[in-house]
């Protein structure tokens, strides 16, 4: 039985990898409309996995873990573009709010799981991470 995420994820590895293929043309060609396409992409990819770790966070925990890291790699991927474009803004602005702080949460929720597998393994364990 296939389970009900994979098809909205596939899409929004879809539009990932579509934002990708963009954002490296841009880098190449420095034309501003491949810019603009990464970043719709990079955008309906990361609504995409919003949505999907609203939906997917009561059921398995493996299942919800990989949808999270998805959704890091397109804020990832978000960054980068506002790199490349020179659209960073000081700290406190709208746009930096409204681009990252709602995630601050999830962020740090994942940093202490890593944090706490990692102690499990011990000093001199080689860890399964």
């Amino acid at each position: 039985m296939t389970k009900k995420w994979i098809p909205p994820r596939r899409e929004a590895e879809a539009h990932h990898a579509l934002g990708e293929l963009y954002l490296n043309r841009a880098g190449t060609t420095g034309v501003a409309d491949d810019y603009d396409h990464s970043k719709y992409h990079f955008d309906r990819s990361r609504a995409l996995r919003e949505r999907l770790v609203s939906e997917v966070a009561g059921e398995n925990r493996y299942d919800h873990q990989i949808i999270q890291r998805d959704l890091a790699r397109s804020h990832g991927y978000l960054g980068d573009l506002y790199l490349l474009r020179g659209d960073v803004v000081p700290k406190g602005t709208k746009l930096g709010r409204q681009a990252f702080e709602p995630n601050f949460a999830e962020l740090r929720q994942l940093c202490g799981l890593v944090r706490t597998r990692a102690a499990a393994c011990g000093p001199k364990r080689k860890c399964p991470l």
